[in-house]
């Protein structure tokens, strides 16, 4: 075998260790036909670490779908459609070392119960901390919302920190005969850790 450099054998090509594949202007790597386009620059910004940001670097979501830094804004929707008079649902579950900046509720599709409906959004112990009954009528027109920076009524109105990992939860009240109700919830934070 020659040490030349690249070696061909059986159809692939080797790059002998130390040594490099320099493809000449006017030249092309293709793939299946389909010629890669980008150039080493444009390559490198792929060098990253998943679920970090650097300069000048692609970004890539970690195995949660985030990025250490970054605003995340995850959205659950609540089917509140069901009859019954108390319910409640887990919502983003806001990871240690956070920023919370905003909480929003949207009425999706509103609340036809017979009676008062309402919906809160809180954490356990502290049930409407960033979406109060006064603030948010989840039986009003869709597209009405409210959110814990506009609240007049919720225990948060401003961006907080959050130390430890935070479970935030929907709870509401209807009535045996709703048919239709469906709200979501939007979370914004930056995990920092």
């Amino acid at each position: 075998m020659s040490a030349k450099n690249p070696v061909f054998q059986n159809e692939n090509i080797y790059i002998n260790e130390g040594k490099e594949l320099n493809i000449k202007s006017g030249g092309a790597l293709k793939i299946d036909g389909t010629e890669i386009t980008a150039t080493a620059t444009e390559l490198n910004t792929l060098d990253t670490t998943a679920g970090s940001k650097t300069a000048s670097k692609a970004v890539v979501l970690d195995s949660d779908g985030r990025v250490i830094g970054l605003p995340i804004t995850e959205a659950v929707v609540i089917n509140a459609s069901a009859g019954g008079t108390a319910e409640a649902t887990n919502l983003t579950l806001v990871p240690a070392n956070s920023i919370l900046l905003n909480v929003t509720a949207v009425v999706t599709d509103p609340m036809d119960g017979d009676t008062t409906t309402t919906l809160e959004v809180g954490v356990t112990g502290n049930i409407d901390a960033y979406i109060d009954t006064v603030d948010f009528d989840p039986s009003a027109a869709a597209n009405t919302y409210a959110s814990s920076l506009n609240g007049t009524t919720n225990d948060i109105k401003t961006a907080q920190w959050l130390a430890a990992a935070t479970q935030l939860i929907a709870t509401w009240t209807n009535t045996a005969n709703m048919t239709a109700g469906t709200i979501t919830v939007y979370t914004t934070f930056v995990q920092t850790a």
